[in-house]
C-alpha cells in the first residue's frame, strides 16, 4: 500500500540568498505534494523572498527569527548580501545565537523532519534530543564537498598547512573515474584562509561543514544522478552516508519577476539577433575585483561580440561605455535573470560558476563561459568542464588574474568558433535533462519516500 500521510518539514537555511531560494525551491516542490513546510528564517530576509504561488499560501508556513544584535554586525544586515566577506563572520556568530529561539519554535512546531544547511552545526544535536530527524542539504554540488573533504574532516584538519594545500589542489584520491578537476593553487589557499580558519563566531567553516554532514541522517543533494552519477557516488564514499539526489531544482521563469520591471533591457534585447548576445552576471556576492573588472570590460569589447553585462559596481576602462554603445548593453542593478536567459537573443552566459546561475542557464540551452571567484566555483567551472557544458576563463594560478584576451577569446570559442561547437552542441543535448519537470519531480517523490521511511 502506498503511503499517503502527509509529513510535516521544518526548513532552516543559512542566512545568503544563494542558500535560502534552493530551500524555498525545495519546499515549494514538498508542499505541491501535500507536505506542510515550516520556512524559518529571519523577518527582513522572508520579506526579500520571492512571492510564493497562490496554490502554496496554505502550505508553507514562514517564521521568523529575529537576529540577535551582537558587535560588528551593522543593523538590517540579515543576509551575506548585506555585508562585505570579511564581515560574514559576524553574522555567523549572530546565527549562532538563534540555536535557543530555534529551539523554542522546534518544541512548537514539532515537525517530522527538519532540513538544514552547513552554518547551523549545533542543529543536529538539539534535534536529536527532541527526537526528530534532520538531513543536510547542501546547495554545492556533489564535487565542490568531494574536492574539499581534504580541509573537512577532523583527520586532516590538523594535518601541516603545505599537505592540505597539495590535497587540495589535486584531483580526489578515491575517485575511481578519470578526473583532473582540482583547486587552482589560489584557490586552495583562500579555501584555507576563509573555511578552516577559526573567525569571530569562534568555529571555521570547516568544521560547521564537517559536524553537519555527519550529524545528519542523510545528505541530500542539487542534482541527478543522469547528469553527475560519479561524483554522487564518491560524495556517498567520501563521507560514508547516504547521498539522496533532490533534482535541479529549477524555477520556471514564469515565477521571475516579470520584465515589465526592467522595460528598457528588453527593448534592448528584442532587437538582437537570436543566439548573438553574451550575458554577463556574477551573482549577488561575488564581485570581481577592480583589475579584473577591467580585463573582463577591455576583453569583452575586443570578441566584437554584443553583450548584455549585470556589471553593480563594477570599474570600467576610461571611455569603455561610449565605446561600446549599441553593442553592449551595461545594467548595475538587478535584473530578472531567468527571464533574460530564455531570451532568444541570448547565445552564451558568462558567469562566476554558482550552481544555481548554472542551472537555470542549461534548462534554457545556454553555453557557458566560466569566470569563478569564490569558494566552490572553481571546482564548479572545472567539473561542468569535463561534462562538455561550458569554457573556463584561464587563469594565473598563484593569484588568479586574468588578461583581456583570455577573456575575448574564451567568448568567442563559445559563442562562434568552431572549436567551440561541440559545448554548443552538448548544452542541446542536455537542456531536455535540467528542463524535464517529470524527471526533477521524481527524485523530489524519491525524497519523500526515504522521509517517510524513518518517520
Amino acid at each position: 500500500m502506498e503511503d499517503e500521510r502527509s509529513l510535516h518539514v521544518l526548513m532552516f537555511p543559512w542566512l545568503a540568498f544563494g542558500h535560502m531560494i534552493p530551500f524555498l525551491e525545495l519546499s515549494k516542490a514538498l508542499a505541491k505534494r501535500g507536505h506542510h513546510i515550516t520556512y524559518v528564517s529571519t523577518p527582513r530576509n522572508l520579506k526579500r523572498l520571492p512571492p510564493l504561488p497562490p496554490n502554496l499560501t496554505q502550505t508553507i508556513t514562514f517564521v521568523g527569527l529575529p537576529l540577535p544584535s551582537i558587535d560588528g554586525l551593522p543593523d538590517q544586515a540579515e543576509a551575506t548580501s548585506d555585508l562585505p566577506i570579511e564581515s560574514v563572520e559576524y553574522l555567523k556568530k549572530s546565527y549562532d545565537e538563534l540555536k535557543t529561539p530555534f529551539t523554542m519554535t522546534l518544541l512548537s512546531v514539532r515537525p517530522d523532519w527538519i532540513i538544514h544547511d552547513f552554518a547551523s552545526y549545533w542543529l543536529p544535536d538539539v534535534a536529536s534530543e527532541l527526537g526528530v530527524p534532520c538531513a543536510y542539504f547542501s546547495v554545492f554540488p556533489p564535487a565542490a564537498l568531494a574536492v574539499g573533504e581534504p580541509c573537512l574532516k577532523p583527520s586532516s584538519r590538523c594535518a601541516p598547512p603545505e599537505e592540505l594545500l597539495e590535497r587540495l589542489t589535486s584531483p580526489p584520491e578515491l575517485a575511481d573515474f578519470p578526473t583532473k578537476v582540482a583547486n587552482l593553487p589560489f584557490e586552495a589557499k583562500q579555501l584555507l584562509d576563509f573555511n578552516c580558519t577559526v573567525n569571530a563566531s569562534g568555529v571555521s567553516d570547516a568544521l560547521r561543514l564537517d559536524t553537519s554532514i555527519r550529524s545528519s541522517r542523510a545528505l541530500l543533494v542539487r542534482s541527478i544522478h543522469e547528469f553527475e552519477s560519479d561524483w554522487i557516488s564518491l560524495l556517498a564514499k567520501l563521507y560514508e552516508t547516504r547521498v539522496v539526489p533532490v533534482g535541479f531544482l529549477t524555477p520556471s521563469a514564469e515565477e521571475d519577476s516579470t520584465r515589465e520591471n526592467d522595460p528598457k533591457v528588453f527593448e534592448w534585447l528584442d532587437k538582437q539577433p537570436p543566439k548573438s548576445v553574451v550575458y554577463v552576471a556574477f551573482g549577488s556576492e561575488a564581485h570581481p575585483s577592480r583589475e579584473q573588472a577591467r580585463e573582463l570590460a577591455l576583453g569583452l569589447e575586443s570578441s566584437g561580440l554584443s553583450f548584455f553585462w549585470v556589471a553593480k559596481d563594477a570599474w570600467m576602462p576610461s571611455g569603455f561605455e561610449e565605446r561600446i554603445k549599441g553593442r553592449g548593453f551595461i545594467q548595475k542593478g538587478w535584473v530578472p535573470q531567468m527571464k533574460i536567459l530564455a531570451h532568444e537573443a541570448i547565445g552564451g552566459f558568462m558567469t562566476h560558476s554558482g550552481w544555481g546561475s548554472v542551472i537555470e542557464a542549461m534548462q534554457f540551452g545556454v553555453p557557458l563561459v566560466f569566470f569563478p571567484l569564490m569558494f566552490d566555483q572553481g571546482i564548479n567551472a572545472r567539473v561542468f568542464g569535463e561534462k562538455g557544458i561550458g569554457v573556463e576563463v584561464p587563469r594565473d594560478g598563484s593569484d588568479g588574474s586574468v588578461t583581456s584576451d583570455d577573456v575575448a577569446k574564451t567568448l568567442r570559442l563559445v559563442m562562434v568558433e568552431e572549436g567551440g561547437a561541440g559545448v554548443r552542441s552538448r548544452v542541446r543535448e542536455l537542456k531536455s535533462e535540467f528542463g524535464d519537470r517529470g524527471l526533477q519531480g521524481r527524485y523530489v517523490d524519491e525524497l519523500v519516500r526515504l522521509l517517510k521511511e524513518t518517520t
